[in-house]
């Protein structure tokens, strides 16, 4: 049989963060006023299973613990197929506002709508993760293969998502700090402040595209391997290390990309005329370069000592003894 329950669990002061704990229910969440959990969930299994069904709730000093199932359910069979004789298929929660949230799932999805936290952690395998709305200081996202979605959320101090193949995506929002990992999923940012911190994007063969609501005023730095970057008129394909460019004379946010095989594109929403502009590529290796010429040339350093010195840095033995060989044939 299938049927809805509501419970109602009052808090205590002192909690400061709940954590829910599921294998494969889908949950929203909401947030009020009450110094209270509020849960209405959805059943399905036999009769008596049903009827008896309780979440386990745990206090732990300031920390509580909500399981939905603490133990695996009596399964049954048919033609080979294991069904469990109870699950819970969804449920809404209100949680107080103020608090951490945490959510660790297997499979079910987690939306959030219209929260004021003080953080979000949700760690999840293959489970989706929708948050929509409100404000929130700290948000946390790790997710095998589930999608990350987070829209209109403002406020944010630090977002950090790290997922494998689950894609990512960013809308009309603002953060201070964002570090996006993914292995394969792709990133796609849309519409957000430009006005962050600093903005860091890692992937492998992930794509990345980025549409600012103003022209942002940004310093660029990225490194790919057999990806293609495009910003505005200018685009470098290949494998391109440690290029840099501005897009103001002042830069005051700094954004990193780095990818094996994954494409970056950087826009600016509504703005056509000025993704027109063209901006000049630099390279922190060509500054070292430059650097190091000037050492050889004030003779500062033998060309041995630059060699130890460039393959502290990082260099190649390859580069290492093409530089020198276009300095002596200077």
């Amino acid at each position: 049989m299938k049927t809805t329950k509501s419970f109602h669990f009052e808090s205590t002061p002192n909690v400061r963060e709940i954590i829910f704990h599921s294998i494969s229910t889908d949950m929203n969440f909401l947030s009020w006023n009450e110094n209270a959990l509020d849960m209405e969930v959805e059943l399905s299994g036999f009769k008596s299973e049903v009827e008896e069904y309780k979440p386990i709730v745990e206090n732990h000093g300031d920390v509580m613990d909500v399981f939905f199932l603490k133990k695996k359910a009596f399964s049954i069979s048919f033609f080979g197929t294991v069904f469990p004789s109870f699950r819970v298929l969804n449920a809404t929660i209100k949680v107080p506002k103020g608090i951490t949230l945490t959510v660790k799932s297997t499979s079910g999805d987690v939306r959030i709508s219209d929260v004021s936290l003080k953080a979000i952690r949700v760690t999840s395998v293959s489970g989706d993760l929708n948050i929509t709305g409100g404000k929130c200081g700290d948000v946390e996202a790790k997710t095998t293969s589930g999608d990350v979605k987070i829209s209109e959320l403002a406020d944010m101090k630090k977002l950090e998502i790290r997922c494998i193949s689950g894609c990512v995506s960013l809308k009309e929002g603002s953060f201070s700090e964002a570090v996006i990992h993914s292995v394969s999923g792709n990133v796609k940012i849309d519409g957000i402040d430009p006005s962050f911190e600093r903005l860091n994007i890692k992937t492998i063969s992930g794509d990345a595209k980025i549409f600012f609501s103003s022209k942002p005023s940004l310093q660029v730095d990225f490194s790919t391997v057999s990806g293609k970057v495009k910003m505005g008129e200018r685009v470098i394909e290949g494998k391109a290390k440690n290029l840099s460019f501005n897009t103001d004379k002042n830069p005051a946010s700094i954004f990193n990309f780095k990818s094996v095989s994954g494409d970056l594109e950087i826009a600016f929403e509504d703005h056509d005329d000025e993704t027109k502009e063209d901006f000049g590529f630099t390279s922190k290796n060509d500054e070292t370069k430059t650097m190091l010429r000037d050492i050889m040339k004030e003779r500062k350093a033998t060309k041995e000592e630059i060699s130890e010195l460039m393959k502290t840095m990082g260099y190649s033995e390859e580069e290492i003894e093409k530089f020198l060989d276009e300095e002596d044939e200077k």
